[in-house]
C-alpha cells in the first residue's frame, strides 16, 4: 500500500474476538496484559461477582469464516472469564519473567484451543 493510500483515520473500535467452538484452535501474537474490569452482567468472579478480563492481540488464524485475515492478522479484543486467562495466565504473568517476556513479544506465536468440554487451553 502506498503512503497516499494509508488510512489517516479509522473509527469504530477494535473488533471483538469471536468465540471458538469446542475442538477449534486459533493463533495470535502481540498480546497485551489482561486487565480485570467490572461488567454489567453477573459473572460470579471478582469482588462484586461481575468481573471479566480484557486484552488485545493480533489474530493470525481463526476458523470463523467471517474473519478475512491477512498475513499480518487483525487486532481483536477479547473479554472473557475463561479460567486459563483469569487464573493461569495472570499468575504466570505475575510470577514468571520468562513467560511474561514471551507473552509481550510481538512475534511469539500463541495457540488458543477450545477443548471439547468448553474450557480453553493456551500454549506457545
Amino acid at each position: 500500500m502506498s503512503d497516499s493510500n494509508k488510512k489517516k483515520f479509522e473509527l469504530g473500535g477494535t473488533p471483538r474476538f469471536k468465540q471458538l467452538q469446542p475442538g477449534e484452535v486459533c493463533e495470535f501474537v502481540n498480546a497485551t496484559i489482561p486487565e480485570q474490569f467490572e461488567s454489567e452482567w453477573d459473572t460470579g468472579y471478582g469482588d462484586h461477582g461481575k468481573s471479566k478480563w480484557s486484552f488485545y492481540f493480533t489474530l493470525l488464524k481463526h476458523p470463523h469464516p467471517s474473519y478475512s485475515l491477512s498475513k499480518t492478522g487483525i487486532e481483536v479484543k477479547w473479554e472473557t472469564t475463561a479460567e486459563v486467562i483469569r487464573k493461569d495466565l495472570t499468575l504466570m504473568l505475575e510470577t514468571n519473567k520468562g513467560f511474561r517476556d514471551c507473552w509481550i513479544d510481538p512475534e511469539f506465536i500463541w495457540t488458543l484451543e477450545r477443548r471439547e468440554d468448553g474450557s480453553y487451553s493456551l500454549w506457545g
